[in-house]
């Protein structure tokens, strides 16, 4: 807990140290909660976050039947081999599972139930919605889609600002 470090309404800048809030580790998972100070509880505000502290950098391309995800850390930028990648649903649901090859690449099947991708390297895990701020939509680049049933015609439309980015590449 920390006490009022500041007057009402001063902005403030509060650092953490992480590694001893997480016991010594560099990676993990912490809770934070901010409440206002005062008499009148009913006048309080509170602002939470779950704050992830992780090394494991993923990305990933879906499809219709098959997710393609690529696990890398983040301080070096090399691939992590041999990382467990799951594709979980709800209630902790584990919907598919791999593991990753010397490239970092998972291919995990796809049903289209997984709402989180989660990957584990060692004591580190990184959790992630898959439809989320993570996604890049496709109106933003002029493009419409059609959910309707499939045509006779055929369209392709590629773009790319370095893709799906692998080091050395």
């Amino acid at each position: 807990e920390i006490k009022k470090f500041g007057g009402v309404d001063d902005p403030a800048e509060l650092e953490f140290n992480w590694e001893k809030l997480l016991g010594g580790r560099k990676t993990g998972v912490v809770f934070v909660q901010a409440t206002s100070t005062g008499t009148d509880y009913r006048a309080q505000t509170t602002s939470q976050a779950v704050i992830q502290l992780t090394d494991i950098g993923l990305i990933w391309k879906e499809s219709e039947k098959e997710i393609f995800a690529h696990a890398f850390s983040l301080s070096t930028g090399k691939p992590l081999a041999d990382s467990v990648v799951r594709l979980m649903g709800e209630e902790d649901k584990v919907i598919s599972k791999g593991n990753t090859n010397i490239k970092g690449v998972a291919k995990l099947k796809n049903s289209g139930e997984a709402e989180w991708i989660l990957a584990k390297n060692g004591n580190d895990t990184h959790l992630l919605p898959l439809d989320g701020d993570g996604e890049v939509p496709l109106w933003r680049f002029n493009v419409t889609q059609s959910w309707g049933g499939s045509s006779e015609t055929k369209r392709l439309l590629l773009f790319t600002d370095r893709g799906v980015y692998k080091p050395g590449e």
